[in-house]
């Protein structure tokens, strides 16, 4: 199988096309809320990082993860590579 996750763009699946021919190449999207850089990776003291606790991120992909159930879509946590 053939895929790539670097485009975060939607939460459906889909086929990458290029010069509008169909590629082999799937897109398992990601999004940046389910991406947990985007609450652990930034600095505490800077003002670009939300303040929320591991609980309170956690309940942010929950709350994902029964939205996508919900809809029948795909849930994908990105992790970040320690």
């Amino acid at each position: 199988m053939i895929y790539d996750t670097s485009l975060m763009a939607d939460d459906s699946c889909y086929e990458l096309l290029e010069n509008e021919e169909p590629t082999g190449v799937i897109e398992i999207p990601v999004e940046w809320i389910r991406d947990d850089a985007t609450y652990l990776w930034m600095s505490p003291d800077g003002s670009l990082r939300p303040d929320l606790s591991l609980d309170d991120v956690l309940s942010v992909f929950v709350r994902e993860f029964e939205g996508a159930h919900q809809d029948a879509e795909l849930f994908q946590l990105k992790p970040v590579a320690i």
